[in-house]
């Protein structure tokens, strides 16, 4: 029985980096540090956070957790700090010298965390209270936020080689077609059990379809692709006498069926990247015009909060 390569070579690849041990690591100590300071806000300001405005000021926690008390103006100065790192991943391109440090991609993956990090420090900073200009910074903070999130799913949407660099369609063709020879020379799943994986729609209609359209056709192909993935991952084990694990959602200890799910998921990836490439590239540079002018305007708002609370000596 013939089978495919252990892993497609892209995902090979990716673990290859150099530095992506290093930059994984910083990662994982990003994200528990974050969830570590959030869990020990929430247990900590629970019974405060949950009163009123004016039972607050009877709190014996409300001298530290209120916005300018001990704790509260430390995350205040804290947010502010993660915002002007948030900023560095925009300027390096401006820097040459800020541009020779590291991966881009490495950069977007710190931006995405502190972008997610920084408006949970902010939100405890202001005990839960949006009032006034600070109160419209916060939100504007907010979809910025929700902002780039679409913007990096996006951007994934975009295939980069290594250096980051787009890579064309020609090379997008031709990686799928060696996944193509390869899901022929396999026995493990027959070709019908996985056409509709690898059914898209024409490029004609994808070229018709608006942006909203065009976003929310790619995120529900990707949900599919996943739950697709999963029910083939199912009945490839049931065949082999094998149990799947989470109705086949994680991987299992089949080397022969998963070298298969492994060429099928990268196959319906490629395939609906290449797809929707150009339109892709329009919703980036459309995004950019409508992210940038939120995070002026939440950097010119949060500034002047910064200065009133200066001048009134909170600080």
């Amino acid at each position: 029985m013939s089978t495919i390569a252990t892993a497609p070579a892209a995902s090979a690849a990716r673990t290859a980096r150099p530095g992506a041990a290093l930059h994984n690591f910083l990662l994982y100590v990003f994200v528990i540090a974050g969830a570590a300071l959030t869990l020990g806000l929430v247990i900590y300001g629970a019974n405060y956070y949950t009163l009123d405005q004016a039972h607050r000021a009877l709190s014996p926690k409300h001298p530290y957790l209120r916005p300018s008390g001990v704790i509260g103006i430390r995350l205040g100065l804290l947010g502010v700090a993660l915002f002007l790192c948030l900023f560095l991943y925009a300027i390096r391109k401006s820097w040459k010298w800020l541009s020779k440090v590291g991966n881009s991609r490495h950069w977007l993956n710190f931006h995405v965390i502190l972008g997610v990090l920084a408006p949970v420090v902010i939100t405890f900073h202001s005990s839960f209270k949006f009032r006034g200009l600070a109160g419209i910074a916060y939100w504007i903070m907010i979809a910025v936020a929700i902002s780039g999130f679409i913007g990096r799913y996006i951007y994934a949407q975009i295939p980069r080689s290594l250096g980051a660099a787009e890579v064309s369609m020609k090379e997008l063709r031709e990686e799928s077609a060696r996944l193509a020879e390869r899901l022929k020379a396999q026995e493990v799943l027959a070709p019908e059990d996985f056409a509709s994986l690898l059914r898209l729609p024409s490029p004609a209609e994808v070229q018709s379809m608006s942006s909203q359209e065009v976003l929310w056709l790619m995120l529900r192909f990707d949900v599919a692709r996943r739950w697709g993935i999963a029910d083939l991952r199912r009945k490839a084990l049931r065949s082999f006498g094998g149990n799947a694990v989470l109705w086949g959602m994680v991987r299992s200890h089949h080397p022969q069926v998963e070298s298969v799910i492994d060429c099928l998921n990268e196959e319906a990836y490629l395939n609906k990247k290449a797809l929707f490439l150009s339109k892709a590239q329009e919703l980036f540079q459309l995004w950019h015009v409508v992210h940038r002018p939120f995070s002026y305007s939440f950097v010119v708002l949060a500034s002047i909060h910064i200065a009133v609370v200066l001048l009134l000596g909170y600080f």
